[in-house]
């Protein structure tokens, strides 16, 4: 299927966009951005991703389907996966997570766009549907400013078994997150209808993909899903 990315524009990014010819003022990078280290069939813990959660119990990490046939699953890009468990009821208040922070030479600029795109699905062999979230963080403080973080969620219920489907969710920072640096949470909200275990899967393109910040006048041009970027235009 097609990869997903991270990226900061001016303008709403298209599905995969392409850039005008012009050189990079920086290139940064995801750690580990498609999961494939360490390489493992099942299951690690995956290097340049922290881990947390709820009082919930849950678990995360990576792992490689071809390990398990039973799965449906093939990666979308590469060879391995992240999987986000969770033993949750269908209350939204246990959690389990991945989350990065990322670093942006001289961190966010006020009014830049970030746009996080990524790919969901789930395996055959757990179907108990789960809630998902994906989100960005800026200064986020309930006192320092309520609204510097943007959020994107989804259910799995209606998901074709080993199917990646595509999502985005932007963030425009503030003044408050002027010279900071945005973390990116990757989050299973826990089961619908009650279920016990249920396991989300993400892919968030190839690893050490470049964050690229073009030169000003750059034009945005739709195209299909792109790596892993971060561009401004």
């Amino acid at each position: 299927m097609r990869r997903s990315g991270f990226w900061v524009c001016s303008m709403v990014a298209a599905l995969a966009c392409v850039l005008a010819p012009s050189p990079a003022k920086a290139d940064i990078s995801v750690a580990n951005a498609s999961f494939e280290t360490p390489i493992t069939t099942c299951c690690n813990f995956p290097v340049g991703w922290f881990q947390g959660g709820s009082v919930g119990a849950g678990d995360a990490g990576n792992w490689d389907p071809r390990s398990d046939p039973n799965s449906g699953l093939v990666a979308s890009d590469a060879f391995q996966v992240a999987y986000i468990n969770n033993y949750s009821s269908a209350s939204q208040d246990e959690y389990w997570a991945l989350f990065q922070t990322l670093s942006i030479p001289g961190g966010m600029i006020p009014g830049d766009l970030y746009t996080l795109i990524y790919e969901v699905a789930i395996r055959a062999d757990i179907l108990a549907a789960a809630r998902f979230r994906v989100q960005i963080n800026g200064n986020y403080s309930p006192t320092g400013c309520t609204n510097c973080y943007a959020i994107t969620t989804g259910s799995t219920a209606s998901f074709i078994p080993g199917t990646w489907y595509d999502y985005s969710v932007s963030y425009t920072a503030k003044s408050a997150d002027a010279g900071l640096q945005p973390t990116i949470y990757l989050v299973n909200d826990g089961g619908l209808n009650g279920a016990g275990l249920t396991q989300v899967e993400f892919d968030v393109a190839r690893p050490n993909s470049p964050f690229t910040v073009p030169e000003p006048g750059s034009i945005l041009l739709a195209g299909t899903l792109g790596a892993a970027k971060l561009r401004l235009v």
